[in-house]
């Protein structure tokens, strides 16, 4: 990103806990920078923070991690979107990084998420293949990520794979990043549906119900999420392609080798 962003106020921050504003860690000295995957539909991208003493260094250096553990950054969708980044907007469209089209696009996608109760910010997740990897905390009762390609953007909101529905609550705190994938369930073999599998635990599993049975088991690194009682045999937790909370994921393509 070039210098005439400096010449403008721009407040950033490192996150929130507890309601309040984080600020960055001590030291924190690096360059913002714009970041699209090679394969990623037009509204996919952000800007991060590249820790470098310099620009002779920025391509040894390392991307700033937030407090999820995950690359700090900020959104296409935010950034086209929230007038306290209009400089950084301008800048990006300036340098040809992104064009004035897909900021009309991101406005009817926020005008969208606004219409249907959900607020621009809380929209982390952004799945142009299926099996893409994305943040998720335990104890959370949904499951939200945007389903993105060239032409069409779904909203996807579905209850977190940890539910126990006998509780309507999830025993499990602490947070992680997973992926779907296509599964054969047995109890439904005809049917179109995805198994999550945990990739990474972030924030440590641990339990919140007292006397929990385990019936859903903890998250586990390269399993996928599953259920039983003692009795039974384990069986993985899924979710059906053909609801209207998952129904966008079905023009995914499977894998990020398969996009075009």
């Amino acid at each position: 990103m070039g210098a005439s962003v400096s010449t403008r106020t721009l407040r950033l921050s490192y996150g929130r806990q507890g309601g309040k504003i984080m600020k960055f860690p001590p030291e924190t000295r690096g360059f913002l920078y714009y970041h699209k995957p090679p394969k990623a539909p037009p509204l996919v991208g952000d800007i991060r923070f590249r820790i470098a003493q310099n620009l002779t260094g920025f391509d040894d250096g390392m991307d700033l991690l937030s407090p999820k553990s995950r690359p700090w950054h900020v959104s296409l969708l935010v950034l086209a979107t929230v007038p306290r980044y209009a400089a950084v907007r301008e800048q990006l469209m300036q340098e040809g990084l992104i064009t004035p089209t897909v900021v009309k696009k991101c406005a009817m996608l926020r005008k969208h998420l606004n219409d249907a109760g959900h607020g621009v910010m809380r929209w982390e997740n952004f799945l142009y293949y299926l099996r893409q990897p994305f943040y998720v905390a335990f104890h959370s009762g949904t499951v939200q990520f945007l389903t993105v390609t060239n032409e069409k953007v779904g909203i996807c909101s579905l209850p977190t794979p940890f539910l126990d529905w006998r509780m309507q609550t999830s025993p499990y705190g602490g947070s992680g990043i997973v992926q779907l994938e296509p599964y054969v369930d047995p109890e439904r073999p005809d049917e179109n549906r995805v198994a999550f599998r945990v990739l990474r635990v972030i924030e440590p599993v641990h339990v919140l119900l007292k006397d929990y049975d385990y019936y859903i088991h903890p998250p586990t690194e390269g399993s996928l999420v599953q259920r039983s009682f003692s009795w039974q045999a384990p069986a993985a937790i899924t979710r059906s392609l053909d609801t209207d909370s998952l129904r966008s994921a079905m023009m995914l393509p499977p894998n990020y080798g398969d996009i075009p």
